[in-house]
């Protein structure tokens, strides 16, 4: 009798399994994951335009922070008050942010005593197929990318290797090749072989953050942002500036700034490297890596540039101060969202994109 009630229990613990099954469709969830953040870009700014356009201007990426780039109008999905918007009716659009956005790259190489004096030639290589790949042709004509090149030593400041000419930042990608290519130590009198790694770190991020606030105040309507890229083969030797100072300068830059470091060698602090380089660290195990190592460094530069957007679309709302947008990216099974307020108060009809 024992035997026939064991059976079943089990046979009604076996059917309650099956009905959770099916009233989760399955054996497993096979929507997209919400793996993927949209994260507005100045947010506070002006989202319409009469007579009823509205604009976002955003970045995605994985919940990692890892960049989601080149995303295409059919990856996304618009929603006005809840109700899907009609990429045709609306004229909705998503541009890259080629005429309405700035970035800024700053480049900072080691020069040491033990890089200059033993490896330059390799290092001026990697840092050219690096300028190379961040400065694509036609950057002069879009003025959406700009980049600059420093070296540091053991000397409280970095030093731009394009001083004298017309900018620190540069979208001549092959006269800024050129003045890398060019470089030598053989003039400097005033070097020091020493290492100061830490206080390099704390001077790039400001030179940086610099730049991207002098491009906001020079217009408020673009989308600026940058990367700091840091190469070294050792640790800090100078002891100008702390670790701590360093990271915590790092810690503290806004949020539309990466940090990425590339380490060659085995003198290297791979875990501290990485803390610093919080947004990407590739390391070179030996020169016949370098070239490949900066080329892989500036492929995250590129896909970060490429992971920022702008929807634009006409409203078909004519009225109402406060109306709910949210926009859905999806790729691969992954998704996220956007949800922003904006007022149609005054919108008429007559827009075109």
């Amino acid at each position: 009798m024992c035997r026939v009630i064991n059976v079943s229990v089990r046979v009604f613990f076996v059917l309650l399994f099956l009905m959770g099954l099916v009233a989760c469709g399955g054996g497993g969830d096979d929507g997209p994951q919400d793996r993927i953040r949209v994260i507005q870009q100045n947010p506070g700014t002006e989202l319409t335009e009469l007579p009823a356009k509205v604009s976002v201007s955003f970045k995605t990426e994985t919940i990692e922070g890892k960049p989601v780039p080149n995303l295409t109008l059919d990856e996304f999905e618009f929603f006005e008050d809840g109700s899907r918007i009609s990429v045709t009716e609306s004229q909705s659009r998503i541009i890259p942010e080629e005429s309405e956005f700035v970035y800024s790259t700053l480049l900072l190489l080691d020069f040491s005593d033990s890089v200059a004096l033993n490896f330059l030639e390799d290092l001026k290589q990697g840092a050219a197929s690096f300028i190379e790949q961040v400065l694509p042709p036609g950057t002069e004509q879009t003025l959406s990318k700009e980049l600059a090149v420093a070296t540091f030593d053991g000397r409280e400041d970095i030093l731009v290797v394009t001083q004298g000419l017309d900018s620190e930042f540069m979208r001549n990608r092959e006269l800024l090749m050129q003045v890398v290519l060019g470089l030598s130590i053989e003039n400097d009198l005033e070097r020091d072989g020493s290492t100061n790694f830490y206080g390099a770190v704390q001077k790039g991020i400001a030179m940086l953050g610099a730049r991207l606030e002098a491009n906001q105040k020079l217009d408020p309507t673009k989308l600026v942002a940058g990367s700091l890229v840091i190469f070294t083969d050792g640790t800090d030797q100078a002891a100008r500036v702390t670790e701590a100072t360093a990271v915590r300068a790092v810690q503290e830059s806004k949020d539309n700034l990466t940090v990425f470091t590339i380490g060659l060698g085995g003198e290297i602090n791979p875990d501290l490297l990485r803390t610093i380089g919080r947004d990407g660290f590739q390391q070179a195990g030996d020169l016949g890596e370098l070239v490949n190592t900066f080329a892989q460094t500036a492929q995250l530069v590129v896909d970060e540039t490429n992971s920022f957007y702008k929807l634009e679309y006409c409203s078909p709302k004519r009225s109402g101060q406060s109306h709910e947008l949210i926009i859905v990216a999806n790729r691969e099974g992954e998704r996220g969202e956007l949800v922003v307020q904006f007022s149609a108060e005054s919108f008429t009809s007559g827009c075109f994109l």
